[in-house]
């Protein structure tokens, strides 16, 4: 990951951090960076979203809406794509 990329995601998590902060569950702190940083989620599962940022970088988002307290992730945003991109 160049450092282009890694500046988006250590911004994307950073966000998402700042609005736990201020009261919003994780849930809605990650809609409220996805929109403001207008990425496009292009799938969603149990516990994880991919979206797509508008240059086209794929970005693995762990939602933890499905996931017991000892699972939880404190990293929302990554770049951890290849389960969504391997051929099977």
């Amino acid at each position: 990951m160049d450092d282009k990329q890694n500046n988006l995601i250590q911004t994307l998590n950073e966000t998402a951090r700042k609005y736990e902060e201020k009261g919003l569950s994780s849930f809605d702190a990650i809609e409220q960076v996805a929109s403001e940083f207008q990425l496009n989620m292009i799938q969603e599962g149990d516990a994880c979203r991919i979206y797509e940022t508008p240059d086209g970088m794929l970005v693995n988002c762990y939602t933890e809406s499905k996931l017991s307290e000892p699972q939880r992730v404190d990293v929302k945003f990554n770049n951890n794509i290849s389960w969504f991109t391997s051929k099977k």
